[in-house]
């Protein structure tokens, strides 16, 4: 409501200015019954997965009696679930929002939607915002270091390029860290069994001690 009540303050402003420009009074309001604002459409993109109210009157405890409620004003919002289009849909989408969602229509198993980008040729115009929307959306902070790579013009396949990339070196990464971890405890255990080795040792010295003295008390 507050956006579009905004955007026709404005146009309403604007041949107000208008009318005092070319020196035309106004007596009653301040534009000329012939002067019409152009109707305004708010649309709204809705990412997340919870229900959502669609209306004023959704909002309400609404009374019973319809002779009332006749007379309380709704505002319905032009909702548009992007969780929920089909790609048929999502290819009528026009610019950077295109590939969000495409994205968003194609699935949510990692695996598909990197194929998904990496079959998308759309160029970016502006790739930061759109690399950003998807952190945002996935939760994959993956994004936001592409973005401060990527510039205009960049293709939606090379976002993907870099994606499988990133997760082939933090595959890498992973495997060394795993491969550290077991070199440290091999080398864990073979102190313990160095460690154990030397307190044999020592228990067969002090046996070999016992056994002397042992002999030496039988030949008294």
């Amino acid at each position: 409501m507050g956006y579009d009540y905004t955007l026709y303050d404005r146009q309403i402003e604007e041949l107000a200015a208008q009318n005092e420009k070319n020196g035309i009074k106004v007596y009653t309001g301040r534009i000329l019954p012939e002067q019409k604002v152009k109707p305004v459409i708010t649309l709204v993109l809705y990412y997340g997965k919870e229900e959502i109210p669609e209306s004023i009157h959704s909002m309400m405890q609404m009374p019973e009696d319809d002779t009332i409620k006749k007379y309380i004003q709704d505002y319905r919002l032009n909702l548009i679930r992007l969780r929920e289009l089909t790609m048929e849909q999502a290819e009528l989408f026009q610019s950077d929002f295109a590939c969000i969602a495409k994205f968003l229509a194609k699935s949510y198993n990692k695996k598909e939607q990197i194929l998904a980008l990496k079959e998308n040729r759309q160029i970016l115009i502006h790739p930061r915002d759109t690399l950003f929307t998807l952190a945002a959306i996935t939760g994959d902070k993956r994004y936001l270091e592409i973005s401060t790579e990527k510039k205009e013009g960049t293709a939606v396949c090379e976002v993907a390029d870099a994606l499988v990339r990133m997760g082939y070196e933090q595959s890498l990464e992973k495997l060394a860290e795993k491969d550290l971890a077991l070199a440290e405890r091999d080398s864990a255990l073979a102190e313990k069994d160095s460690a154990l080795a030397r307190q044999n040792l020592l228990l067969a010295e002090k046996d070999a001690q016992i056994a002397q003295l042992m002999e030496q008390l039988k030949r008294q």
